[in-house]
């Protein structure tokens, strides 16, 4: 058909899209693509969410408790003295 059309006359010529079968398929193809697609990128979205919160939360109950707030500690032995515990900044 394709070949047919080539050899008509000009005025006789159908567009190329004229024999394009599969474009409602192809329309509904893309239509479901997109729709994975958005829901693929919610699913990430909401994952990325949930990791960050689980991050924060480890580093709240277990890396801040491991930061020593500063003090000092009198001695009262044999000599008289202070002792000045170790500081972890971050």
């Amino acid at each position: 058909m394709l070949d047919a059309n080539e050899v008509a006359p000009p005025e006789e010529w159908l567009p190329v899209s004229a024999f394009d079968l599969a474009k409602d398929d192809r329309e509904d193809d893309m239509e479901q693509a997109r729709q994975d697609r958005d829901l693929l990128r919610a699913t990430m979205v909401a994952e990325t969410i949930v990791l960050d919160r689980l991050s924060a939360l480890i580093t709240k109950e277990c890396w801040e408790k491991l930061i020593v707030k500063p003090t000092t500690i009198l001695v009262r032995v044999a000599t008289r003295g202070n002792v000045l515990n170790l500081i972890m900044f971050h």
